[in-house]
């Protein structure tokens, strides 16, 4: 078991070093896709193995979005050439969560994974887990859509990794859990989202029952980074220590932040992270914001290469206060489809100036019509409100962030995990699922 102290050797090698370690790891995933993946052995025809020959090459090789992996599972179900191990081989199976994209018809993406992804993935986790200070005297309350996740048992395996005492359950019905679950369970630390930390929050509030919570693992949405999110997470927590994580359920856990909450620590031993500019695939520098492009440097069931996350992001290659090397994620928004082409959705500062003006449980989305971005907040106010001021400092902001701006009287309410990029043409969609989750609330 690790202590929250110790930063492991891996995580403090000097770059030259690190950077031989991913050319070696690079090449035999390069080959795995070339020999088992029939997804990759198509796109792969015209590129030469001496063109994997390192992190430093990357831009050689050909990007893979989201949904080019869903419509090969439409064209070809189940799998869709994306499957490099027999089905017997798998160990465990799961879904992406569509409402996580922002992508309208539920394309969900079939996920695999082996038992020694699985191991893998795990173990990644509890490094994550050790760096934000879990240990083994804490008791872990996992909340979220646990159903069909592969993740989520990463996470459970994870908190088991570094002895943590977890348990799971599933988003829903919190008022019960409020009542009897967490209290006679009393965890020291939780993981889950950002809108369900709040609402889980408010409701013990409600209910006057304390929990001895600690320190809080936050994924799935922007604001655990955001100053303002981040202070009213602690104050609604009575000063719990936030800690932001970098998921995905194609890939588990890649990124963590360290007790410096300056950035997250990247595992460079395991991925390979490049930014790029979402318009023309060219590769940025450090520092750049761009869109978050992953490779995963072992993967057996189900391997990718040069993954379009769609996130807007920075990295940092500086060596943190903490020792480690490896770089620094900073999470700013998405990066969505737009009428001609890209458009970045820089949703930390929306957080934090609106934020600002209006208080930090604001609603807000920003919708993506034909004619561009358009930035709603839902204007609704107590009597305390002055919303002539309020209006205003509303349109201050649209102009801040160059986005043209609806005020509107209503938005659907998120318990458990707020979209806040949505294409207008999928607006019904995600009204559906948040009256989902108010009836899974009832």
């Amino acid at each position: 078991m690790t202590s929250p102290d110790h930063v492991p050797e891996v995580e403090r090698l000097p770059r030259d070093e690190l950077w031989k370690e991913q050319q070696g790891s690079l090449q035999v995933q390069f080959a795995l896709l070339g020999e088992r993946s029939p997804f990759y052995r198509r796109s792969l025809e015209a590129v030469s193995p001496t063109d994997a020959d390192g992190p430093r090459s990357m831009e050689d090789l050909p990007l893979t979005t989201r949904m080019a992996l869903v419509s090969a599972q439409r064209d070809t179900p189940p799998w869709g050439g994306l499957l490099a191990v027999p089905t017997d081989d798998c160990s465990i199976l799961g879904f992406t969560n569509a409402i996580a994209t922002g992508i309208g018809e539920y394309p969900e993406l079939l996920l695999a994974a082996t038992s020694g992804d699985m191991r893998r993935r795990v173990a990644i986790a509890a490094r994550a887990f050790a760096m934000g200070g879990a240990t083994a005297s804490d008791r872990t309350a996992i909340i979220g859509e646990v159903a069909r996740s592969i993740l989520h048992h990463t996470i459970l395996g994870g908190m088991v990794g570094v002895g943590s005492t977890p348990f799971q359950i599933g988003r829903g019905l919190t008022l019960r859990h409020v009542r009897h679950t967490l209290p006679v369970l009393a965890p020291t630390q939780m993981v889950t989202h950002p809108t369900y930390a709040l609402y889980l929050a408010s409701l013990l509030e409600e209910e006057g029952t304390d929990l001895p919570i600690e320190r809080i693992f936050l994924w799935g949405e922007v604001g655990p980074s955001v100053p303002s999110i981040r202070k009213t997470l602690e104050e609604a927590w009575c000063h719990a220590s936030i800690r932001d994580v970098y998921a995905m359920e194609e890939m588990g856990i890649i990124a963590a932040e360290c007790s410096q909450g300056d950035g997250l620590h990247c595992f460079e031993d395991a991925f390979i992270y490049e930014v790029i500019d979402p318009a023309s695939g060219e590769v940025l520098g450090a520092g750049d914001r761009g869109e978050l492009v992953v490779t995963p440097l072992f993967a057996d069931a189900m391997p990718l290469l040069r993954y379009r996350t769609g996130d807007l992001v920075t990295l940092d290659d500086g060596v943190c206060e903490c020792g480690r090397t490896h770089l620094k994620l900073r999470v700013l928004g998405k990066v969505v489809p737009g009428p001609s082409g890209p458009i970045n959705i820089d949703l930390a500062t929306i957080e934090q100036v609106l934020g600002a003006v209006m208080g930090p449980t604001v609603r807000y989305r920003v919708v993506i019509e034909d004619s561009g971005p358009i930035l709603e907040v839902d204007i609704r106010g107590g009597p305390e409100v002055d919303m002539d001021a309020s209006l205003s400092a509303v349109s201050s902001v649209a102009k801040t962030i160059d986005m043209e701006l609806r005020t509107v009287e209503a938005l659907p309410e998120s318990f458990h995990r707020s979209t806040r990029v949505v294409d207008s043409r999928d607006l019904g969609l995600w009204a559906a699922r948040a009256e989902e989750q108010r009836r899974l609330e009832q």
